[in-house]
């Protein structure tokens, strides 16, 4: 499966305390191997309410989101890893 990473994703890595950043990039790397059955086994996956495109929700930690979208060519584009808090802030 081909992935996108967004800027923003990159730069919450970097700001993550070290075992926070292991976690993520981990995952990452399991979203790049599996399909979206396959993840929704594995992982706590939601899908947000929102005009227009489908984003999904993946519970990484207590703590942590990440947001992602397939595109129609199958790609899987996470946008952005955030908190618990500011997901529930916004949506």
């Amino acid at each position: 499966m081909n992935l996108l990473l967004e800027d923003r994703v990159e730069q919450a890595v970097r700001y993550l305390q070290p075992p926070d950043a292991k976690h993520i990039t981990k995952i990452i790397e399991v979203l790049k191997q599996e399909s979206l059955e396959n993840l929704r086994k594995r992982f706590d996956i939601h899908k947000l309410s929102s005009e227009g495109e489908q984003i999904f929700v993946l519970t990484a930690t207590p703590r942590l989101r990440i947001l992602f979208k397939y595109t129609e060519d199958q790609t899987l584009v996470i946008e952005d890893i955030v908190s618990h808090e500011m997901l529930k802030k916004f949506f």
